[in-house]
């Protein structure tokens, strides 16, 4: 257990350094409105990317069955590359790139989760690490060049190039068992997975699809009150804060669910005496992680980073208290589908979801900027995590 959770952390932390590095270069060379734009694509590519595969890849670890796991991840890619056609072809015909480029990193994103499952199924975590680092080399390797060359979206393409080589490696390394157990299923067996697996698709991709449209909708809003420069340092901001929690909540929420699972016939006081140790160390790293945003953030980037990025040195202080509660929140979030019951907590976290863009949405129309619409996220989220970790307790414990 420690072995797997000290892969995939160190496996995280390599691909989170790389990515940290390229979209600094990008910011320094490129400037907030290429940010604003690159926010956009991926607003629209995130939510078809996380429900484009129904979540069947979600499903994995409890079919337990190589040829089931194969034809599932069959399915999911199968489905997700129509989806992904479909928007692109769209986007192309209404001479509309923003929705060409979704379209096909959508595909992208929607593949390396299939293939990031699978190799969390096989227990291969080196390759869930190789494929991570896979990722953030391509795309700082792409970003660099394009930047050199001058290349219009650079932003955009190095991320299309970067999720492209991940792919690769991931079917290079799965290649020999891929070529044992696939068989192309028939339409009857699709739809058969996918009924099968419908509780995933309902709930975890239910809830899925919220947090993504909370993203999409904040982006909009954004870019909506603000423009699309401030939008620009918004996602810059997003992306260098959930860094650590990207790290250490996917981490320890990957290899968890694996013991959770494994263990879910526990007695409750066994399973509670687990989620309280957890929930321990967590709260003590959520108050290390909100201190060191709060005091280092900003300095960092300023000393990198031009004038037309000044807005950084307030927004990053505002975001510390929710990128802390969100920390929390999204690590325990896996118990719950490790233990079988995704219904449990997904109506929670949708409420949560709501929650949060309603209170941007109404900040941002009552004339807040963007720091001030993060201290009033920052005040008030925090009171909802906490009662979603209550709910995950109780689903734990019951």
């Amino acid at each position: 257990m420690r072995r797997a959770i000290l892969t995939v952390i160190s496996g995280s932390v390599g691909a989170q350094l790389v990515m940290l590095l390229a979209v600094t270069y990008g910011a320094r060379h490129l400037g907030p409105e290429a940010f604003g734009l690159y926010a956009l694509v991926f607003a629209i590519a995130a939510p078809l990317g996380l429900v484009g595969t129904l979540r069947l890849e979600t499903a994995f670890i409890f079919l337990d069955d190589d040829f089931g796991v194969a034809r599932a991840g069959f399915t999911a890619v199968l489905v997700m590359a129509a989806i992904g056609f479909a928007v692109s072809l769209g986007g192309l015909l209404l001479e509309r790139p923003v929705v060409l480029y979704a379209g096909a990193l959508a595909v992208f994103l929607g593949a390396n989760a299939v293939i990031i499952n699978m190799s969390n199924y096989r227990r291969r975590y080196l390759w869930l690490a190789a494929v991570r680092m896979g990722i953030a080399v391509g795309t700082l390797a792409a970003l660099v060049a394009m930047v050199m060359l001058s290349l219009p979206d650079a932003l955009i393409l190095s991320a299309l190039a970067g999720q492209g080589l991940g792919l690769l490696a991931g079917l290079a390394l799965h290649g020999r068992w891929l070529a044992g157990v696939l068989e192309r299923p028939s339409l009857f067996e699709m739809r058969r997975i996918v009924c099968d697996n419908a509780q995933f698709t309902l709930f975890n991709g239910a809830q899925s699809l919220f947090s993504a449209l909370q993203e999409t909708v904040v982006v909009l809003l954004i870019t909506s009150y603000l423009g699309v420069a401030t939008v620009g340092v918004y996602s810059f901001a997003q992306r260098i804060l959930r860094a650590p929690i990207t790290v250490a909540s996917e981490a320890i929420g990957r290899v968890t669910q694996i013991r959770v699972q494994a263990h879910h016939n526990d007695l409750p006081e066994v399973r509670r005496g687990f989620f309280d140790r957890l929930l321990f160390l967590l709260l003590a790293a959520a108050a290390a992680l909100a201190l060191g945003i709060f005091m280092l953030a900003a300095p960092l980037t300023r000393l990198v980073l031009g004038a037309e990025w000044a807005l950084l040195d307030r927004q990053l202080p505002a975001m510390s208290l929710y990128m802390a509660a969100l920390f929390i929140g999204a690590t325990v979030a896996v118990f719950p589908l490790a233990l079988g019951r995704p219904r449990a907590a997904s109506v929670f976290g949708m409420a949560g979801t709501t929650l949060y863009v309603a209170i941007v949405f109404a900040a941002l129309a009552c004339g807040a900027d963007l720091p001030l619409t993060y201290w009033i996220v920052s005040a008030l989220m925090p009171l909802y995590f906490l009662l979603f970790v209550r709910k995950v307790r109780s689903v734990v414990t019951g």
